[in-house]
């Protein structure tokens, strides 16, 4: 291990300038993927004008009446004001003969869009008003979108140089794989008898409510992610552990059973919808398909984690949201594009990196307690 540490040391020196390179590049990119997702709830947009004449009743200017009238034409049809409203998401105020108004997080398609529609909410209460330019103000300090970066090009690049490092053949792991205990792939008759015979047994059945009952506990600490009302949970981590342990089938009951319960014991106020556990149960499918009986590695969990993210919880999740919500499509894909898919983006590497590490060190515990095969345990990797 530490002939392996010193080696790829050692390589990185020789690499020093393509290192150089690609900190610069993927640094770049970094702050541009943040930037692009900066957190919406950091970000306002604000639209001042004067009167000739006092307003008395400037409050009426973002009322539900007028946002619903403003957003009956056509290219407004995406903005949500009852998200708006009751999120108190959209303010003015009245200070030395100037309105402001100002609206929180990306509500907007562009500055454009949002400045359209301010003015046109300002007009259907005074047509005789002044309009100032219309300002995208950031609370968020513009180090924090280059910290961010260089933190995701250093990630990335040190990722790539490892993978140059170990293609090199400098370091050689054992292929453990394809035999009637570890598999490759899933496709192998006895591979589903197993997954088959998993739920079968009291012993398992036991070991599975454990952890679906973690999964609820960990619900109780869920952490705020700054991306609206999506939170950041550690559930994800006792599911994969239930997916590897005893694979997709057990995986998909183990989907289906915590989402119901969950909803149950913490129900967020709207009505069940059966979508969201069809995505849970997709989970487990994913968890189970990529760690059942078979080789571990960052790669694999990585993948899995992507799958999740953004096609699971990004696109679907966003969809299922939109039918909760009864959004447009047009709405959907804004959620979609300004809230669901970047904290996911956001969350992806940090999320596969702890799954990489919690596999990593219960592996060994788990092959003690004949739960998983020792070669398995023993042989957790990279790639």
């Amino acid at each position: 291990m530490r002939k392996n540490i010193k080696g790829f040391i050692k390589f990185l020196w020789q690499k020093k300038y393509l290192m150089l390179i690609a900190m610069m590049f993927f640094g770049v990119m970094g702050y541009t993927i943040i930037r692009l997702v900066i957190n919406p709830v950091n970000v306002n947009l604000s639209l001042r004008f004067a009167s000739k004449n006092e307003i008395l009743n400037y409050q009426d200017i973002i009322s539900r009446d007028n946002l619903i009238e403003v957003t009956k034409q056509e290219k407004f049809a995406y903005v949500n004001y009852d998200y708006l409203l009751d999120n108190n998401q959209i303010n003015i105020i009245y200070n030395n003969d100037i309105y402001e108004i100002i609206v929180k997080g990306k509500t907007f398609k562009s500055i454009t869009s949002g400045n359209n529609y301010l003015q046109l909410l300002v007009k259907q209460i005074n047509k005789d008003v002044t309009f100032y330019q219309i300002e995208e103000l950031h609370k968020t300090n513009e180090l924090i979108g280059l910290y961010l970066g260089s933190v995701m090009g250093l990630l990335f690049t040190k990722l790539l140089l490892l993978i140059l490092y170990l293609k090199n053949g400098d370091i050689k792991y054992l292929d453990i794989s394809d035999n009637e205990y570890i598999y490759k792939t899933p496709f192998h008759k006895s591979y589903w008898e197993k997954a088959t015979n998993e739920y079968k047994k009291l012993e398992n059945i036991i070991m599975v409510s454990i952890l679906i009952s973690l999964m609820q506990i960990v619900h109780l600490i869920t952490l705020p992610s700054g991306f609206g009302t999506l939170g950041i949970s550690f559930g994800y981590l006792f599911f994969a552990i239930a997916g590897m342990l005893y694979g997709p089938l057990v995986g998909i009951i183990v989907g289906c059973i915590s989402d119901t319960v969950g909803f149950m014991l913490f129900p967020p106020g709207m009505p069940f919808n059966p979508l969201y556990t069809l995505s849970a149960m997709l989970t487990g499918l994913i968890y189970g398909l990529f760690f059942y009986k078979t080789k571990i590695t960052f790669t694999k969990i990585f993948l899995a984690r992507l799958l999740i993210n953004i096609v699971i919880n990004g696109i679907l999740g966003a969809f299922w949201w939109g039918i909760d919500k009864n959004f447009t499509l047009d709405q959907t894909f804004v959620y979609m594009y300004t809230i669901a898919l970047p904290k996911n983006v956001v969350y992806l590497l940090p999320q596969s990196i702890l799954l990489y590490i919690v596999m990593k060190y219960l592996l060994p515990v788990f092959s003690t307690l004949n739960k998983v095969d020792k070669v398995i345990a023993d042989n957790v990797s990279l790639l």
